[in-house]
């Protein structure tokens, strides 16, 4: 955080916005400060026009231009952004919100300022395992309630396991058509003392381990690392790519969570 005078020349600490760009504008330096409303900054449209426009809303989206893009999309891309564990996927309809999705496999949608404030890093997840000094639980009733308002599960001898994202839905559904015996989530393992793991599935009949992502972060590549160095187990990531032909019906994965929503009678 930058040092920047106020209109009473009283030094407080505020992000500098000087150079960064939303949209057509960019900043080009500080204007002043109003009580009510925040800091206020000085921006140069892609036109050429000059103008004066506050801080909220730069970083919500709501001016983009000067006015002279009025009319078209003039609202910010964060496609492919990343905030924390959320990828932004889908830009969506909202001139607010955001479709994104997690390191876990959850899409949700997320207000923008919500990200780019850092105030939403997650689906919810991140919460959940910091929730407990103990981490996660275990076993095939550790995500009871199952991936948040879409209800992620799959029936295996008669028991239904609750999971965290449908891409693990599509994943254990193939283990099951397979003939493939599996657990959910069995062990967690403390890979330093404030860092946690707990691999997705485990496959006994070949001691191995799978770990499925719809999105591969730099954490998520840590742990699996940190996993190899530092056990016996071998363990493979499933990816996006690797899901794609287990899908049922060859649809997309857009398609499998529509038909999953109204097969679930989820909004």
């Amino acid at each position: 955080m930058s040092k920047i005078k106020t209109n009473a020349e009283r030094s407080v600490s505020v992000e500098d916005l000087t150079g960064r760009e939303f949209g057509f504008l960019t900043v080009t330096g500080y204007s002043h400060s109003e009580s009510k409303i925040g800091t206020f900054w000085n921006v140069r449209c892609v036109c050429g026009t000059e103008k004066t426009i506050s801080r909220n809303r730069l970083t919500q989206g709501n001016d983009t231009s000067c006015g002279c893009k009025k009319g078209g999309d003039n609202r910010i891309d964060y496609t492919g952004q990343v905030f924390g564990r959320l990828t932004v996927i889908d830009n969506g309809k909202s001139g607010t919100k955001r479709e994104c999705e997690c390191d876990c496999g959850e899409v949700v949608s997320v207000r923008i300022e919500d990200l780019t404030e850092g105030r939403t890093k997650s689906c919810g997840c991140l919460n959940r395992e910091t929730a407990s000094e103990h981490g996660t639980k275990y076993g095939k009733h550790n995500a009871s309630g199952g991936g948040r308002d879409y209800n992620w599960h799959v029936t295996a001898h008669g028991e239904r396991i609750h999971l965290r994202s449908g891409y693990e839905v599509i994943f254990a559904n193939h283990l099951i058509a397979q003939g493939t015996e599996f657990e959910y989530e069995p062990q967690q393992f403390v890979l330093a003392p404030d860092l946690r793991y707990t691999p997705d599935f485990y496959l006994p009949t070949v001691d191995e381990w799978r770990e499925v992502k719809g999105y591969v972060s730099d954490t998520a590549r840590r742990k699996l690392n940190l996993f190899r160095q530092q056990t016996d187990n071998k363990i493979q990531m499933i990816t996006t790519k690797d899901l794609k032909p287990m899908i049922p019906g060859g649809v997309c994965y857009r398609t499998f969570l529509a038909r999953w929503r109204e097969a679930y009678g989820i909004e």
